[in-house]
């Protein structure tokens, strides 16, 4: 053991100004008897009397003294012995467990025990004490967590840990990179003898959660073959019981991973289940694992535009040529000729007709240019479906109608009359934080000019604009592209006339020549993206689990342009049968994507339900069901994984054992355990019984040769 004194610098000084003085009063104190005594004896209580005074002094300033001693000890060596279920599995008459400690009481501790001190700890999905072998959960594994429990499982940290497994880790967090992170290194001892395995089954899935119907999408599906060669594997996609896929592979070999991508055509919008399978063989020791579910969200592929004019202008025409080049939109088109007759466009078919209420029920967005002539209960109807279903309503120039349900809904207030000439765009705030007029990752400071703006007395709360005419000196700006949050829907506005001039004249700012067919592209998404639906997507690989596997829940979000949005906060509540399981908070893995492990969970019928904290704007709930069997999944696949242990140990900087190796070779080092303790003089009783110590001392010294 070491024991030294430290003393902050910055009371250096104080301490040896305090010493001095002291010194000078002891000394002054016993001037008078320096003849009395012999030069040792004076110096004695000299140096007594200095101690005295310097501990008083530095009492009444409450100096502080620090102690520091440091002192070798035996390393701590944690012993973790795996207890789950596939550790039951008996090999040569002997059960793994057994195997494992037979080598714990012939070789670990006759040569470890002599070196360190050793602590024995179970685990499974935890880790737990000697005593509670009735507690161990024997469904499941969780290596990761073990390593990452037992750090701080004791007073100190173990200088080194002994994971005894067979290296079956079913849940929790990944061993390996728990491995990196510790700061003792893991000995890891493989337990169970590998087997020639004969399994074929499914490791792993990929496929697109969005999809769209009537489009093909494709299904990586990975094949894992342990056994002999293969012939003629058949591969089948079902949903409902009903086979929408199959594919029949001619071989697959023996020790690969064979990918195989099946083709299968929605036709359903909403989430669908699917289920694939690959046909299972008598002699296979595990068919359990040759199915896999999964699902996704089906959404409608070409989104219906209904666009009104009530005249033939040119805002009509290239609105309706840049609809009509989009692949994902099914326009219809009305132009009115005359008081109720309109010419219909659809697609490539041109005639004549009236417009009627049913036309707009399938709208996605509704678009009307210069509305002046439309009717109320027209008018009503599509105002009831934006509130209702979330159809997207855009109302573009300065014709508007004046009963009193379009000035309800329409976001500005109008103060009557309209402007003449051309306004140059300029976005605001608002409009350079949003996506909508973002071209090519930018926000351009001005936009080409907009022509004879409405009169605007102000916007009605909350809409937001987005645009505003560039204000002369002196004049308020006008608002010229705003929108409103109207139930389920949005409604947008845009005051003014010639939109089509940014399809033809060039940007000052040198921006894309695209800026029309960008910015409506931009309109169009923004419009149809509802707040209840499609932005945040919740999923799973798997709804049926055996007891002790390992679920991963994901989650897409995708901003108002959905365009997929990182930087979001998604909480998951998870209920067993009705009752409140746990909250839990998604971890952001990058493009849009959000992920969460959940640990070992009873067997039930659980519900995990999404909702975001940000952004707020996002409403919207999913939720979807899993299912957890009976039947625990440590007992399906009982095969060792040795590699897993080889990987843990390596990452750790320590080394994987088998049960034959002998052990002389690892050493460990004595643990150096530092102390510090601080005295702070003025608090507490040791500085007042070290001064009441030494004044006595001097009392008994001074009686001693006959002083008073």
């Amino acid at each position: 053991m070491s024991l030294s004194f430290y003393v902050n610098k910055q009371f250096i000084p104080i301490y040896l100004i305090l010493l001095i003085g002291a010194g000078i009063l002891a000394f002054f104190s016993y001037r008078r008897l320096r003849d009395e005594f012999r030069m040792a004896w004076l110096l004695l209580f000299i140096s007594l009397r200095t101690l005295l005074f310097f501990l008083i002094f530095s009492a009444l300033f409450s100096l502080i003294l620090e102690l520091r001693f440091s002192k070798e000890e035996k390393p701590l060596v944690a012993v973790l012995l795996d207890s789950s279920g596939s550790m039951e599995q008996t090999e040569n008459d002997s059960t793994r467990t057994a195997v494992a400690k037979r080598y714990i009481n012939r070789k670990l501790l006759p040569h470890i025990g002599n070196q360190a001190g050793i602590t024995f700890f179970l685990f499974s999905d935890n880790i737990y004490e000697q005593g509670d072998t009735a507690k161990v959960n024997k469904g499941a594994t969780m290596i990761g967590t073990a390593l990452e429990r037992i750090a701080t499982a004791q007073s100190r940290a173990p200088s080194a840990v002994f994971l005894l497994s067979d290296g079956r880790n079913t849940s929790g967090k990944d061993p390996v990179e728990v491995a990196e992170r510790t700061t003792f290194p893991v000995y890891t001892v493989k337990i169970g003898d590998i087997t020639a395995a004969n399994n074929l089954h499914i490791a792993g899935l990929r496929v697109n959660p969005i999809v769209y119907k009537g489009d093909s999408v494709p299904l990586s599906v990975i094949l894992s073959n342990s056994g002999p060669e293969r012939k003629n594997v058949s591969l089948t996609l079902a949903r409902k019981g009903n086979i929408v896929a199959r594919r029949t592979i001619p071989a697959i070999e023996e020790g690969i991973e064979f990918p195989v991508q099946l083709d299968f055509v929605p036709t359903y919008e909403g989430i669908q289940s699917y289920e694939v399978s690959v046909a299972a063989l008598d002699e296979e020791t595990n068919t359990e694992d040759n199915r896999r579910n999964f699902s996704v969200r089906v959404l409608g592929k070409r989104k219906k535009v209904v666009l009104i004019s009530h005249q033939l202008n040119w805002d009509y025409r290239f609105l309706r040529e840049f609809l009509n080049s989009q692949q994902d939109i099914e326009p219809i088109c009305y132009a009115r000729i005359s008081d109720t007759y309109f010419l219909i466009q659809h697609l490539k078919d041109t005639k004549s007709g009236a417009l009627t209420i049913k036309a707009l029920l399938s709208a996605d967005i509704v678009i009307l240019i210069n509305p002046k002539g439309i009717e109320q209960k027209l008018y009503d109807a599509i105002t009831k479906r934006v509130a209702r279903d979330g159809t997207g309503l855009l109302i573009m120039g300065n014709k508007l109608p004046s009963f009193s349900s379009f000035k309800e809904t329409y976001p500005l207030v109008l103060a009557g009359g309209t402007g003449t000439g051309d306004v140059i765009a300029v976005p605001t705030k608002e409009g350079f934080n949003s996506p909508l007029f973002r071209i090519q990752g930018d926000v351009p400071t001005t936009f080409p000019p907009l022509s004879n703006p409405l009169h605007v007395r102000m916007a009605k709360s909350p809409t937001t604009v987005y645009l505003e005419a560039k204000a002369k000196s002196g004049e308020a700006s006008v608002p010229l592209f705003c929108a409103i949050n109207f139930g389920s829907g949005k409604i947008a506005a845009l005051p003014a006339e010639n939109l089509w001039h940014w399809k033809t004249l060039p940007l000052a700012t040198g921006s894309s020549q695209m800026l029309y067919n960008e910015v409506l592209n931009n309109l169009l998404k923004w419009l149809i993206a509802r707040k209840e639906e499609e932005r945040l997507v919740l999923y799973a690989e798997k709804t049926k689990l055996l007891w002790g596997e390992p679920l991963t829940v994901s989650a897409a979000l995708y901003d108002e342009m959905m365009n997929p949005l990182e930087g979001g906060m998604i909480i998951i509540h998870v209920e067993h049968e009705g009752s409140a399981v746990a909250d839990f908070t998604m971890k952001d893995v990058g493009g849009g994507n959000y992920e969460k492990a959940l640990g070992v969970l009873e067997p039930g019928i659980y519900t995990v339900r999404a909702e975001t904290r940000f952004p707020e704007s996002i409403r919207a709930t999913p939720s979807f069901s899993f299912q957890i069997e009976e039947q625990e999944i440590e007992k399906l696949n009982t095969e060792p994984d040795h590699l897993l242990l080889r990987n843990i140990a390596e990452a750790s900087g320590g080394t994987c054992l088998e049960t034959a190796d002998p052990l002389t070779d690892i050493h460990l080092e004595p643990s150096l355990i530092q102390v510090q303790k601080r005295f702070h003089f003025g608090k507490g009783f040791v500085p007042f019984l070290l001064i009441a110590a030494i004044f006595f001392s001097e009392l008994l010294l001074r009686k001693r040769k006959g002083l008073r």
